[in-house]
């Protein structure tokens, strides 16, 4: 659900929102109310608002994979070293290996909070 900020539906940026608050962190959700284009034109800088880009993952970064390249179209909020949850259209909240098939080609980058 595009835009969806309650547990009633969310977009994957809505999971990582809701994650990061179950973990005591408040990310910031306005930089995302965009349409799609404008969110991915912000991930793709080098420095999103608060986020830097991490070289490693850790619990709690947030992982941006393009399943529309060159785009960063698609955000996952990793919950171990290996492994992250999101959520996609029409599916569940899954948790998956970076290392899978499906997700590892589409890897754009990890995004940490840092304010």
């Amino acid at each position: 659900m595009w835009g969806g900020r309650t547990l009633a539906g969310m977009d994957c940026y809505g999971l990582c929102l809701e994650l990061a608050r179950r973990d005591g962190v408040i990310l910031p959700d306005a930089i995302w109310a965009e349409a799609p284009e404008e969110i991915e034109k912000i991930v793709n800088e080098t420095e999103l608002k608060g986020f830097t880009k991490a070289d490693k993952p850790q619990p709690g970064d947030l992982v941006g994979f393009m399943l529309r390249p060159p785009f960063v179209s698609h955000i996952g909020y990793m919950v171990s070293e290996y492994e992250f949850i999101h959520v996609t259209k029409g599916t569940r909240v899954t948790r998956e290996r970076l290392d899978s098939l499906q997700w590892n080609r589409k890897i754009a980058g990890f995004y940490r909070w840092i304010k």
